[in-house]
C-alpha cells in the first residue's frame, strides 16, 4: 500500500477558498479511481495555521501511477485554479509497513 501526502501552504486570507477547492475539486478527482483505497483531507490547526493536507491511500505504486502519470512524484492539480492562492506545496509518497484504523 502507498500513502500519498500532499501538503499546501496558502496565502493569508485564502484559507476558506482553498478548503472549498480541496473538498469540491480534489475529492472529486480521487473518488472512484481504481486502486484508491481512501483519503483524508485536512485543514490548518493552530500549529500549522496556513497548511492543508490531502492524504490518499493507494493499493500499489501502479495505482498511483495510473492516477498521477509517469511523473507520479508531482502533485496533480489544475494550476489555473490553485496557483494564485498557494505559497508552496509538496507531494510525498511512502510504502506502508504497518497500519491500524480504529
Amino acid at each position: 500500500m502507498i500513502v500519498r501526502v500532499f501538503r499546501a501552504k496558502v496565502i493569508p486570507g485564502a484559507e476558506e477558498k482553498f478548503a472549498h477547492k480541496l473538498k469540491e475539486s480534489s475529492v472529486g478527482v480521487l473518488e472512484g479511481r481504481d486502486g484508491m483505497l481512501g483519503y483524508f483531507a485536512g485543514r490548518p490547526t493552530s500549529v500549522t495555521p496556513d497548511e492543508f493536507v490531502m492524504i490518499s491511500l493507494w493499493r500499489d505504486e501502479a495505482s498511483v501511477r495510473a492516477f498521477a502519470g509517469e511523473d507520479w512524484g508531482k502533485a496533480v492539480m489544475p494550476d489555473e485554479e490553485y496557483a494564485p492562492i498557494l505559497r508552496e506545496f509538496f507531494t510525498h509518497h511512502y510504502e506502508v509497513i504497518a497500519h491500524h484504523v480504529a
